[in-house]
């Protein structure tokens, strides 16, 4: 599964999810983030979350653009309790100014995919084949 059909599966996307690790094993090629993923659907009032692994496999690159903050974002750049807060979204050459180029030199089956980091107003931008989730509690 691409992380575009993973995002489609979960009744908010990663909109409002947040990452609380990011690991990469380069041996491997592969990289897992623990979430707490925003299960709380467009208009409902109350969040949910329920904690997850997201495990990504035949990972090309992980690239975490430095944060980019707005006049009111708080310093240093920590997450806030519980996590760095993101969204996800396809990559494009409008967020990954090198898009094209590495699109062109990675594997077709490879999705190139970004979360944005509300916490740093930046992305987070993995090239991975396969994705998937592992609930946990």
């Amino acid at each position: 599964m691409t992380l575009e059909e993973l995002e489609q599966s979960l009744p908010n996307g990663f909109h409002d999810s947040l990452v609380e690790e990011l690991s990469v094993n380069y041996n491997e090629n592969s990289a897992f983030l623990k979430l707490n993923i925003c299960l709380t659907a467009p208009g409902d009032s109350a969040e949910t979350f329920r904690p997850a692994k997201l495990c990504l496999n035949e990972l090309s690159f992980i690239a975490i653009d430095p944060p980019s903050p707005r006049d009111l974002d708080s310093k240093p750049y920590r997450p806030s309790p519980g996590g760095l807060k993101i969204d996800g979204t396809v990559a494009d050459e409008k967020i990954l100014p090198s898009f094209t180029q590495l699109r062109r030199e990675i594997p077709d089956n490879v999705q190139i995919y970004s979360l944005y980091v509300n916490n740093w107003n930046s992305y987070v931008h993995i090239a991975v084949q396969e994705a998937r989730l592992e609930w946990l509690a």
